[in-house]
């Protein structure tokens, strides 16, 4: 009797066991396709920026991509379906993303490394002529009587 008592308290607390596993984590959602994290493609492409090893027309072409990726991924879940087809497509299209970010980060053409400063990264281009500076004096205040 001990042993049908321990055999069947042992077979219950493992259906109970596997039962809890099956629940907290569903196999296929519907609808809820979270295969590309655009956040990291946006931090490598920004991280290139920054290092310089990105030039201005690579980081355009990057983040153009990127906008079609994420286009591509709304299109996708409009229906909140996303069918095999689709997400292997979306898979595809973020693993050359990823594949593109980092050759043209690992490529011999470097942007100018004193760049960092400057928020709009229009100082790419040396051969440009300085520009004159010029200050603009406050017009004086006229009161009226």
């Amino acid at each position: 009797m001990k042993t049908f008592t321990l055999i069947s308290g042992t077979l219950l607390a493992g259906l109970l066991f596997a039962s809890g596993t099956a629940m907290a984590e569903p196999m296929h959602r519907p609808g809820g396709f979270d295969g590309v994290n655009v956040v990291q493609l946006e931090r490598s492409i920004d991280r290139g920026v920054r290092s310089g090893d990105l030039t201005r027309g690579e980081e355009s072409t990057l983040r153009t991509s990127l906008r079609s990726l994420m286009h591509s991924v709304r299109l996708a879940k409009k229906d909140n379906r996303i069918t095999a087809r689709e997400r292997a497509g979306l898979e595809r299209k973020e693993s050359q993303l990823k594949r593109s970010i980092y050759q043209l980060s690992n490529n011999r053409d470097v942007a100018r490394r004193d760049h960092r400063n400057d928020r709009d990264h229009r100082s790419y281009n040396d051969n440009r002529a300085p520009q004159p500076h010029v200050v603009i004096a406050p017009m004086p205040v006229r009161t009226h009587r």
